[in-house]
């Protein structure tokens, strides 16, 4: 969210752009500026802060620009040795004619192993169609053996039915051989192990045990824990989202570049069927956005549902190159424990 205030070098005409919010704290800081019709040579940025921030942001950053005409902008540099040991910025001597303008900005912390997405659309040419996708986050890797364990370890102690769920060959592989089910809990358990509101419920509680009808279960996307992507939105992050250059694959035209698939997988420290494998995560290279392994690895469960079935998306370290294809579409029964299949997180944008 961006806030702008442009103000003149000498006078009170000030010229309100984008404040969304008008209250005594924000003329308190307009009279901080503007004192006896000049713009003071310093001004305190915690006030600034307090003034336009808002209660979602996680961090605030400020844009100084400076003009003579209220047309073309100069960036002013905010460089540490501006501030003060008061928070103020030390603007130095003012020409007769400049205008500043502030653009505080609230930007959220982008949670640790994840990707800000920003919204955009699908293309038309996706089995999807043009479907809109929101602003989200998802995980730059494909979730590890290594994270897997951590989380079950917490779940199994704390009311958690997955405890003997999962394998993998190493840390740093990606986890295989989890159903829609067993992930899904493990979301929960890993929100409330960060002490994060659960996404998934059953009959109205926080979705722990048992295998339901799939259908019963519930996700509630505004809270703020881990959760599985839409079809759409792993779709559109497959693609590069807004960034996108049109690849075939996650990230390129050709393959080998991109993913572990059934032409390449051979010689795996795992020998899960006739030498083939998963492989360490972001080994090969990353996509548009930064995400690695959206092609090939492991195939990834999806939220979305097709009659009996849970969707899954990317191909897997067994797949031929069409089925690793961002465009490819699979599914498979929420129980189904299969070597070929895993997962990557995703969360609620602001959360």
């Amino acid at each position: 969210m961006v806030y702008t205030q442009e103000v003149p070098r000498e006078g009170l005409k000030i010229k309100n752009l984008a404040i969304r919010r008008y209250n005594r704290y924000t003329k308190q800081a307009l009279n901080e500026i503007m004192r006896n019709n000049k713009i003071l040579k310093y001004f305190t940025l915690a006030l600034l802060i307090s003034c336009f921030s808002t209660a979602t942001a996680d961090q605030v950053v400020l844009k100084l620009e400076k003009s003579d005409n209220l047309s073309a902008w100069t960036p002013v540099p905010v460089t540490p040795g501006m501030l003060s040991v008061d928070g103020e910025i030390q603007m130095g001597e003012l020409a007769q004619n400049e205008f500043f303008r502030l653009q505080v900005v609230t930007v959220p912390v982008v949670p640790e192993g994840m990707v800000l997405v920003e919204g955009g659309t699908l293309p038309v040419t996706s089995g999807l169609g043009a479907v809109a996708v929101d602003t989200f986050y998802i995980g730059r890797y494909e979730t590890t053996w290594g994270e897997w364990q951590t989380v079950r370890t917490w779940a199994t102690a704390n009311g958690y039915d997955i405890g003997s769920r999962g394998a993998g060959c190493a840390d740093n592989h990606p986890v295989h051989t989890v159903a829609w089910y067993d992930v899904v809990k493990w979301c929960n358990a890993k929100s409330q192990m960060e002490g994060l509101t659960p996404v998934f419920t059953y009959s109205g509680s926080t979705y722990k045990t048992g295998e339901p009808t799939h259908t019963s279960i519930s996700q509630n996307l505004s809270a703020n824990g881990y959760r599985l992507p839409q079809e759409a939105e792993w779709e559109f992050a497959a693609r590069g989202g807004n960034q996108t250059n049109g690849y075939t694959y996650s990230g390129s035209n050709d393959l080998n570049a991109v993913g572990w698939y059934r032409d390449n997988s051979g010689g795996a420290a795992c020998d899960l069927s006739s030498g083939r494998g998963t492989w360490p995560v972001a080994q090969k290279s990353a996509n548009e956005l930064g995400l690695y392994d959206m092609s090939g690895n492991v195939w990834e469960w999806c939220w979305d549902q097709i009659s009996s079935y849970r969707h899954l998306r990317g191909g897997s370290w067994g797949s031929i190159a069409a089925g690793c294809a961002v465009s490819s579409r699979n599914s498979g029964n929420p129980d189904n424990r299969n070597n070929l299949y895993g997962f990557r997180l995703a969360r609620s944008s602001g959360n």
